[in-house]
């Protein structure tokens, strides 16, 4: 069985990325599942928020030292998933930010055996300002 293609969407939030995703899974010529990394980041925040509802942190850590935490491994487990769609045989748009040569660097060997497509989303400053202040 041939391995699906990976559509790999990088740019920062609101560039665009979601849109784009949708209109590929739209099309009909190539059938595309979608993966964003907002998704496994939400659904860790609705766990803890259904698992834990009467959570009380016994004392406050910063929200970057909590994406430290937890962030490798849940980047670890969205790539998992994207090459296994891959292997079988499924087609993958992918969105995230990938914001540094080492998340770079991981990327790269992470879908190092796969068929992929690396495409960088942009657009202007004022376009990302009017987005972010809408959303």
């Amino acid at each position: 069985m041939k391995q699906g293609t990976i559509v790999l969407l990088n740019g920062t939030s609101s560039s665009g990325k979601t849109n784009i995703s949708v209109e590929l899974t739209n099309q009909k010529e190539i059938l595309f599942h979608h993966l964003s990394i907002d998704d496994f980041f939400n659904n860790f925040n609705e766990f803890i928020d259904k698992k834990f509802p009467d959570f009380k942190p016994a004392r406050e850590v910063d929200d970057h030292v909590v994406a430290q935490i937890i962030f490798d491994p849940i980047l670890s487990m969205y790539y998992s998933t994207i090459i296994l769609f891959s292997e079988m045989g499924l087609n993958v748009i992918a969105d995230t930010v990938i914001d540094n040569d080492k998340r770079f660097n991981e990327c790269l060997d992470a879908f190092f055996d796969q068929p992929t497509l690396f495409i960088g989303v942009m657009c202007s400053r004022e376009e990302l300002v009017s987005r972010e202040q809408k959303s």
